[in-house]
């Protein structure tokens, strides 16, 4: 897919630029070392005895963020942003890359499509990782309203591919052009997982993020996808 190929290469542009005019993503990184102590050292098991450790949120670094809104006129806006815990993780797929990810959500009932939009970072042992996204537009609902993945690509203490997924459903965007925090973080991490029920799965018993983070339901379960 040509879109996918572009929504990548932004993504990788984007981690670049996070580290421009100053290293803001490594000064966040020794933030989060102090202040998120616990979710910092967050481990998980994965299938076969594997295992994983990253942050379970994604981020934005503070500075000037230039989005790009719609590909085809490359309509785009610039706004001031201040570094923030964005969106928890609450799928993994274990075995496959994004970009392979992608595609099988493609074929799912709901036919996820690549979208081009703004990226978010996150921190796993080997670094930050950009995200690229997909989405479901939501036409039952108010206009705006979309089922929405950002991905990451990670590697396991095993050495398989791993795709972090942070899912969640948009809600109309703001006055600032910005969609509000989702109604729960639980609803579009189970659609997938009913969508993709040929593939083994169960939740983490543990919890990996805050139940409830930023006002929003949600038990604090990550799904893992055995997708290998």
């Amino acid at each position: 897919m040509f879109k996918l190929w572009i929504a990548n290469l932004y993504a990788r542009l984007s981690l670049i630029l996070a580290y421009l005019p100053y290293p803001r993503l490594f000064f966040f990184l020794k933030r989060l070392k102090q202040d998120y102590e616990n979710s910092w050292k967050y481990r998980t098991t994965l299938p076969s005895g594997d295992t994983i450790q990253f942050f379970p949120y994604t981020v934005v670094p503070e500075g000037i963020d230039v989005k790009i809104t719609s590909l085809k006129k490359l309509r785009g806006y610039i706004e001031f942003r201040k570094r923030a815990l964005m969106d928890p993780i609450n799928i993994i797929a274990y075995g496959v890359t994004p970009e392979e990810f992608v595609r099988i959500l493609g074929k799912s009932k709901s036919s996820w499509k690549p979208l081009f939009g703004s990226v978010h970072f996150l921190h796993t042992p080997f670094g930050w990782k950009p995200s690229i996204a997909a989405k479901v537009d939501v036409n039952k609902y108010k206009e705006g309203e979309r089922l929405h993945i950002r991905l990451y690509s990670g590697v396991s203490a095993r050495v398989v591919p791993v795709t972090f997924g942070a899912a969640h459903h948009d809600l109309p965007r703001d006055k600032r052009g910005r969609h509000k925090t989702p109604p729960s973080w639980n609803e579009v991490r189970d659609l997938i997982g009913r969508e993709l029920k040929n593939y083994k799965q169960y939740l983490t018993p543990e919890c990996a993020y805050q139940p409830g983070f930023r006002g929003a339901e949600g038990d604090g379960k990550i799904l893992v996808l055995n997708i290998k």
